[in-house]
């Protein structure tokens, strides 16, 4: 493969390309887009698209590291955003995460479950441990919607080591229940 620069309404490439048979070319192999936005891929290209592993770094910090395909983020992947700080683990289908992710915040919390969107919203199944200042810390395991736990709730306290069950609506616990309650 040829290595060539061109400049597009999007931005500038730099890297492998192919050619159609009209003899216009298309980012096609290892390469680099800048996009006018600040945005850069670096990575494998396929007929014109990130497609394969590569690196996505957006102008305001935040970076994507892992599997694309057809432009999209799809496949496992690693997204660290800078403000607050956060890193999110898992896979993704087309742009979206998808299924079980590791979400670890700036405090050192984290977070394995489903969740939804790109806000990043608790929602499904999922482990929670969140950390004090003074060292203690929590863990809850159970159904969570929109962020809040709902439901019979397996939950953790390391300042007095103790396990209990407990109901929450809406992110409150109403009750503490016995474990075959839940």
């Amino acid at each position: 493969m040829d290595i060539f620069v061109h400049t597009y309404d999007a931005g500038i490439y730099s890297g492998e390309f192919k050619k159609d048979k009209d003899e216009s070319c298309y980012p096609h192999g290892s390469g680099t887009f800048e996009f006018n936005n600040g945005d850069e891929y670096s990575g494998s290209f396929k007929d014109g698209a990130p497609s394969g592993y590569g690196t996505l770094t957006f102008a305001n910090g935040n970076k994507h590291i892992g599997e694309f395909k057809d432009g999209d983020r799809n496949g496992f992947g690693t997204t660290i955003i800078i403000n607050p700080y956060t890193i999110v683990v898992g896979n993704y289908e087309s742009d979206l995460p998808v299924g079980v992710m590791t979400v670890t915040d700036q405090y050192s919390d984290i977070y394995v479950g489903e969740i939804k969107g790109y806000d990043l919203l608790k929602h499904g199944h999922g482990y929670f441990k969140s950390f004090e200042e003074n060292g203690d810390w929590h863990e809850y395991e159970g159904k969570w919607i929109n962020d809040k736990l709902d439901g019979p709730v397996k939950v953790y306290s390391s300042r007095e080591d103790n396990t209990f069950y407990a109901r929450f609506e809406d992110g409150q616990m109403i009750k503490t229940i016995d474990s075959d309650e839940s």
